[in-house]
């Protein structure tokens, strides 16, 4: 058996391991989430520039760290610590826009960045914190949406 194929079979020492692993030992797949209002400390995950219909858009996905604080106590359940929520900036508004510059104004002083490259480009487990609210557009009864009020960076 060459060293190639050494490297790629298991053990069974590891074989018996996993074998004897049982499912509940096994992690959840994060959540997606549209989280309730509050302040959370998140890592900032994938990062990106695309298409959103017609409208150009950047995408970011938070990992929730930790919650530090619901608007609302009872809405607890609704969130917990490895949970993903997205917030998407649609470029082509004023909205968008300035909510994306309310959150790469403070990582400009934190991290340097000064433009959208710089942001795409940040680390994926760049540690902040967010206070954010859910809305519903008028247009788009039924949809809710994570909608940033504050961004910290450490």
């Amino acid at each position: 058996m060459s060293a190639d194929q050494n490297k790629s079979e298991l053990s069974e020492l590891e074989k018996s391991q996993l074998l004897g692993m049982d499912l509940g030992d096994l992690e959840d797949l994060p959540e997606f989430i549209v989280a309730p209002a509050g302040t959370y400390i998140c890592s900032m995950g994938k990062k990106e520039l695309k298409k959103v219909g017609e409208n150009p858009a950047v995408t970011v996905n938070f990992k929730i760290v930790e919650v530090v604080e619901l608007a609302k106590p009872d809405e607890a359940g609704e969130v917990k610590s490895g949970d993903i929520m997205g917030m998407m900036f649609i470029l082509n508004n004023e909205f968008g826009r300035g909510n994306l510059k309310k959150m790469t104004k403070v990582l400009n002083e934190t991290h340097g960045v000064n433009s959208l490259d710089d942001f795409i480009k940040l680390p994926d487990d760049t540690i902040m914190c967010s206070v954010t609210v859910r809305k519903t557009p008028p247009n788009k009864e039924g949809k809710v949406y994570n909608n940033l009020v504050t961004f910290l960076s450490a």
